[in-house]
Parts: structure tokens; C-alpha cells; sequence
């Protein structure tokens, strides 16, 4: 409960924005992947400049605080996190995509399914969705991550394990579980 308080309290923080010059049309909430942080569409893609130059406000999610599962707590964060834009720009909701890079996408897709399935626990109904890379078959994410690891045990040549596979191994099994 103390970090999900200590998560409400940085909202602020969580999320970086690229406004219109003029009255905002629509807004366009951009979820990086699992090693990508809130100005990373900035510096690697043109999308936040192409919407915000036809009218969006661009809004960048900080991923390092998530890890791309749909947690009840990432969830309202991220819920929070769409109304307060929505709010602060005069957005109506109906005018709301969202997107994501690889594990972004991924949660991107989860959000719009949820908010197709059960209308009272997302902040939108997306106009729109995509997902660039994204991995959707977890449990073939998990099974290769774990043989990667196991390979690297018994056969340390044949396989060099990265930091990426390692980390996403132990996050997987930290919040999923072993499928």
C-alpha cells in the first residue's frame, strides 16, 4: 500500500507531454518499451511531433515505474494519469489513442482490450490502437527467456545471455508467476 501511495503522489512526474500551439484536437498517449523512459519517443521516433503538429497533445508514459502487465496499480495510475490531461486540455474522451513501442505496445493493446471488456475500469475507450513489436504471446516470451537462461548455464559459449533477458526473466516471474 506505502508504494502505491508513494506512485499516486509522483503522477506529475510519470508522464511527459508535447502540447499544440493551438486548442488541442485529441490526445495521443505513447507507452515506450520495458528499457524506454517517458522522453524516449522523443529522441528515437517523429510520431509525438506529427501529432502535435496536427493538433494532439502527445502524452509520453514514464515506463520505468510499470513493467507492461496491467497491475491494479499501474492501472489507476495510468487512468489518473489520462484524465488529468483530458481535464487540464479540454479533451473529450472520444478523441484519445494510444500506442506503444514493443512491451508499451503490448500494454496498449491489454488497455484498450480491458476497456472494450469492462468499461468502468479504464479512463477511455481508445479511438484507436497500436502496437509497434509488441509481444503478445507472454508465456513464448517466458519459455524463451527461460531457455536462453537455462542454455547459458549448461552450455556458456553457445549462448551469451544479455542484461535485457535477464531482467525481463525476473520481472516476468516476479509478477506473473511461472506459467
Amino acid at each position: 500500500m506505502i508504494k502505491f501511495i508513494w506512485m499516486l503522489l509522483i503522477v506529475p512526474q510519470f508522464y511527459f507531454k508535447v502540447t499544440p500551439a493551438s486548442q488541442a484536437k485529441g490526445l495521443l498517449i505513447l507507452l515506450p518499451g520495458i528499457r524506454g523512459n517517458s522522453e524516449w519517443p522523443l529522441r528515437t521516433t517523429k510520431i509525438p511531433y506529427i501529432a502535435t503538429d496536427s493538433g494532439q497533445v502527445t502524452m509520453m508514459i514514464n515506463y520505468e515505474i510499470w513493467l507492461g502487465w496491467l497491475r491494479d496499480d499501474v492501472l489507476h495510475l495510468l487512468n489518473e494519469t489520462i484524465e488529468d490531461v483530458l481535464v487540464t486540455y479540454k479533451i473529450r474522451t472520444e478523441n484519445c489513442v494510444i500506442g506503444g513501442f514493443s512491451s508499451g505496445g503490448l500494454m496498449a493493446l491489454s488497455y484498450t482490450e480491458l476497456a472494450y471488456s469492462d468499461r468502468t475500469k479504464t479512463a477511455i475507450v481508445s479511438k484507436g490502437v497500436f502496437g509497434l513489436d509488441p509481444t503478445i504471446d507472454l508465456i513464448k516470451l517466458y519459455n524463451v527467456l527461460h531457455f536462453e537462461l537455462q542454455d547459458s548455464v549448461y552450455n556458456v559459449k553457445k549462448v551469451n545471455v544479455s542484461d535485457e533477458t535477464k531482467y525481463m526473466h525476473e520481472k516476468m516471474t516476479a509478477y506473473l508467476g511461472n506459467p
